[in-house]
């Protein structure tokens, strides 16, 4: 594995650690890995700055999901009118 590698896989468990909340001592340990060197300060403030717009796509597909949802349901519902409503023809 390259240093590059190596690099970005900490910033990447690091950036993990400060979205889930850092375990007991362990900021303190950030801290001093993003001073050690300024590749590791760029790839996690690359990482960093590149997370909203996978938030973003995560809320569009959830968008999408809620909408083909609705419209499932709509479906289903309509069918069940339709039935009830040939069950009360074949009724009278």
């Amino acid at each position: 594995m390259t240093k590059e590698r190596k690099i970005q896989n900490a910033a990447l468990y690091w950036h993990t650690c400060k979205k889930d909340g850092f375990p007991q001592g362990q900021e303190k340990v950030f801290q001093e890995w993003l001073d050690k060197d300024i590749a590791h300060s760029h790839a996690y403030e690359t990482l960093h700055s590149s997370v909203p717009q996978t938030r973003k796509t995560e809320y569009q597909i959830k968008q999408t999901r809620t909408y083909f949802d609705k419209k499932y349901f709509l479906f289903v519902v309509l069918i069940f009118v339709v039935i009830f409503l040939f069950y009360i023809w074949i009724k009278q």
